[in-house]
Parts: C-alpha cells; sequence; structure tokens
C-alpha cells in the first residue's frame, strides 16, 4: 500500500500496526528488501497544526523531488 491513511483512526495506530506487520513479514522472506509507505498521511489529521510541515502532505507528492543529491 502507498501512502497509506486511515480517516477512521487518526492517531496512526492503526496503519502503523499494519506498516510493521507488512513490514516484518516482508523481510522474514528478504531481509534486505527496501520498504517504503511513503510520508503523505505522515503528522495527519491528528495534529492539524503539524500539517505544513511535513513535506508528503499534499496528495501525490513525488518522494524523489523531494530528496536534494549532492
Amino acid at each position: 500500500m502507498n501512502e497509506p491513511r486511515d480517516q477512521a483512526d487518526y492517531s496512526g495506530k492503526t496503519v502503523n500496526g499494519w506498516v510493521q506487520e507488512m513490514a516484518s513479514f516482508v523481510k522474514s522472506l528478504d531481509n534486505k528488501h527496501l520498504l517504503e509507505v511513503g510520508m503523505e498521511g505522515f503528522y495527519g489529521d491528528s495534529i492539524p497544526e503539524r500539517k505544513l510541515v511535513n513535506p508528503g502532505y499534499q496528495v501525490g507528492t513525488d518522494f524523489i523531488s523531494l530528496n536534494i543529491f549532492l
């Protein structure tokens, strides 16, 4: 799942639990597998004052465009 959100649980506990479970499963199959779920929902509706500090707040934000290459 890319950019997971749960509108019924603004605390993020449900999504975090699911991510931990799925990440553990994938890592049990391939411990070197790179995993990424994105940040779009991070600092979401549970903390409205922090939405603007989340670089992935806007829907469809491109992960690569937010990286600085040295």
